[in-house]
């Protein structure tokens, strides 16, 4: 369901993303730091990038996750992810309230349809009411 948008979108985040991770190692790599403050600034960007791709099919997306994880912390990163809906299950959920809503409408239908024939057969409503009235009903 992406759309030609969305998935540019997706490769230019992905893309900037990647460019930061190089920018990040590479200035770990130059910059007079101690080894192991170089590590963990690799490391996390490293995780950012894990967890950007775990955001990926969720709601939170690839560049939230990534950029969240990449600022705060990719401990922090993966918590949001975690409780972020995962976008297969929000077009199952939509899915299923338009098959509900069908279902809703189908059945009041059919019930609306029963009552005027119980009205038309206890002579409450005479045959050209009953007709007049099912058209309305059937018509929505």
């Amino acid at each position: 369901m992406n759309t030609k948008e969305d998935i540019h979108a997706s490769k230019d985040s992905k893309t900037i993303a990647y460019l930061l991770c190089i920018l990040i190692a590479l200035f770990a790599y130059f910059i007079d730091m101690s080894a192991i403050l170089a590590i963990v600034l690799v490391m996390s960007s490293i995780l950012s990038l894990i967890a950007g791709y775990a955001g990926e099919q969720r709601k939170i997306g690839f560049a939230t996750a990534f950029f969240v994880s990449l600022f705060l912390s990719p401990l922090i990163g993966l918590i949001l992810i975690a409780i972020s809906p995962r976008i297969q299950d929000e077009e199952y959920k939509q899915k299923m309230m338009e098959i509900a809503e069908n279902n809703i409408r189908t059945s009041s239908v059919a019930d609306e349809l029963q009552k005027l024939s119980e009205l038309r057969k206890e002579g409450i409503l005479s045959d050209e009411e009953f007709a007049a009235q099912k058209e309305r009903i059937l018509a929505g």
